[in-house]
This record gives structure tokens, C-alpha cells and sequence, in this order.
């Protein structure tokens, strides 16, 4: 921030690993515990549009979805402004499963991922669309020679490659192809 802007800091001065913490808590009288699905808390980010008024443009939120003693669930979700209507919609949304790997991360609307490793640790990936692209926006041939897919394997890689100096796509596997009879 600018040095004239406001900040709110929390600060921690004891002389340890541990950082400053900022709970939000909701207290329910009645019963003592949350309901499914109630809001815990949230961070509203506002500022002004084109006619002044104010505006939420973003929102941290957290809910209780199960409240059930030793095995509660919670839910974070990360909305912003949408152009349509203005509303905010929740965009990240992260469920707590039984575990952290049981936990699920959804993501309405597109992912760009830049960087030059992207690693899956999954042992399914299903992908709704027909058409898989590799070497986007690289070039022609020769900028693309190499590409393809690689089966890896104890016993050797399986691998399906474009290979430029003699144009076409090549296997270090036999192919059986079953002529339809």
C-alpha cells in the first residue's frame, strides 16, 4: 500500500514461530452449534463504479457443512464481481473431505496454469472435450518435432511422437490395427 492508504495490522510480538491470527467466530446461543451451511465469516472487498455507488467486487466466505462433532466439514469459497450482473459468484470453492486428499477444489470458469511444469498426481483425469491440443501457439513443423504422448513403464516408455524430418506421427510400439470384417 501507498504510505497514506489505511492498514489494519495484527501483530505478533512474541518472540516465537508463530504468526499473528485473525478469528472470525460465530457463536450460536441456541443449541450451541452451527447450522448445516451457515456463514461463518466473511471479507467483502468494495470500491466504487462508474456512477460512485459501492460496490462489492469480491468475497471470501467460509461455511459450516457439517457441524457433527469430531467429523465437522467446512467449505471456503472465493467469489468476485461477474460483468453480467454485477452479483458475485463464487468462482474457487474448496469442501472439505474426509482428509485433505478427500477434499475437493472446484473451479467455475477457465483455468490458465503458466509456468513451464504442471504436475497431476491423480490416478484418473477425465476430460469432457473431445479435442486434447498440445504445442499451442509453438509454430509449424519443425517447432513441434517431439511432440506427442509418453506411456512411461518399468519396461520402457511407450511413446507417440510427430516427428518433423519425416513428417508424420511415429510409435516405438507396434501397431495392431483389426480390419472390420
Amino acid at each position: 500500500p501507498d504510505s497514506g492508504d489505511p492498514v489494519v495490522s495484527i501483530v505478533n510480538t512474541n518472540d516465537d514461530a508463530n504468526g499473528a491470527t485473525l478469528k472470525l467466530q460465530k457463536i450460536v446461543s441456541v443449541g450451541g452449534e452451527v447450522a448445516v451451511n451457515d456463514v461463518l465469516g466473511s471479507v467483502s472487498f468494495y470500491g466504487g463504479d462508474a456512477s460512485n455507488n459501492e460496490t462489492e467486487y469480491a468475497r471470501i466466505q467460509a461455511k459450516g457443512i457439517a457441524p457433527t462433532n469430531a467429523s465437522e466439514q467446512g467449505k471456503l469459497t472465493l467469489g468476485v464481481a461477474t460483468t453480467t450482473s454485477g452479483a458475485i459468484e463464487d468462482v474457487l470453492t474448496i469442501t472439505g473431505g474426509g482428509n485433505a486428499l478427500g477434499s475437493t477444489v472446484a473451479i467455475a470458469g477457465n483455468l490458465t496454469v503458466a509456468g513451464t511444469t504442471t504436475t497431476v498426481n491423480s490416478t484418473t483425469v477425465d476430460i469432457a472435450d473431445k479435442n486434447l491440443t498440445l504445442g499451442n501457439n509453438l509454430g509449424g513443423n519443425t517447432e513441434v518435432d517431439g511432440g506427442g504422448f509418453t506411456l512411461q513403464s518399468t519396461n520402457g516408455d511407450k511413446t507417440w511422437n510427430w516427428i518433423s524430418s519425416t513428417d508424420s506421427w511415429t510409435s516405438n510400439q507396434h501397431i495392431d490395427i483389426v480390419s472390420s470384417g
